[in-house]
């Protein structure tokens, strides 16, 4: 679903090797099911990739636990409130910006902000590359509800080295509406 093509894949692991490359395995639980076995590793930048393994050598991966809501994911949302889902909907957002997933995170925008602000994904992802961290934390400040959208004051937090004045946070404010289900869109200010 991430990679609707196999050339997606392939730009996709052209253009982060490096990266992939230099991942370190920090944690791992391995979760026994009747019908598989399932080995969930997180790396030094907490990207999840769960494999699920229903005999030697036959396993499935997936690379993130955005692009499929898990069952646990949708009973947290679910049984949160509206402030919570917003949350869990911008943590979302922030891992696909964590990525470098650009077309699931320009898939999220409202319509009317893309086409005010970004009328192309490649002009998006000028935009986040200029404006965001390479690795991002989120810190919640402020939530408030103004009819069915919800905005959210958040602080960016540069995951890559330590964090001080000098540039290592940045101010944001996202404007969510609540989908059908976990689907959400959103719009934000200029980050600062």
């Amino acid at each position: 679903k991430r990679f609707p093509t196999i050339e997606k894949y392939k730009e996709y692991f052209e253009d982060n090797y490096n990266k992939i490359k230099g991942m370190n395995l920090s944690k791992y639980v391995v979760n026994k099911y009747n019908e598989y076995t399932q080995y969930v590793c997180v790396d030094q930048y907490e990207n999840f990739y769960s494999f699920n393994s229903t005999a030697p050598m036959e396993y499935s991966l997936k690379l993130d636990t955005y692009t499929i809501d898990s069952d646990k994911f949708i009973t947290e949302y679910n049984n949160g409130s509206n402030m919570k889902k917003v949350q869990l909907n911008i943590d979302k957002f922030i891992k696909m910006i964590n990525n470098q997933d650009y077309t699931n995170s320009y898939c999220v925008l409202d319509e009317d902000f893309k086409q005010r602000y970004f009328k192309t994904e490649e002009s998006f992802k000028k935009y986040i590359k200029n404006n965001f961290f390479e690795k991002n934390a989120v810190s919640y400040n402020e939530f408030s509800q103004e009819g069915d959208l919800y905005i959210c004051k958040i602080t960016l937090i540069n995951k890559i080295g330590k964090v001080d004045n000098t540039g290592y946070t940045k101010k944001l404010n996202i404007i969510m509406q609540l989908k059908e289900g976990t689907d959400f869109v959103m719009s934000f200010g200029k980050a600062e």
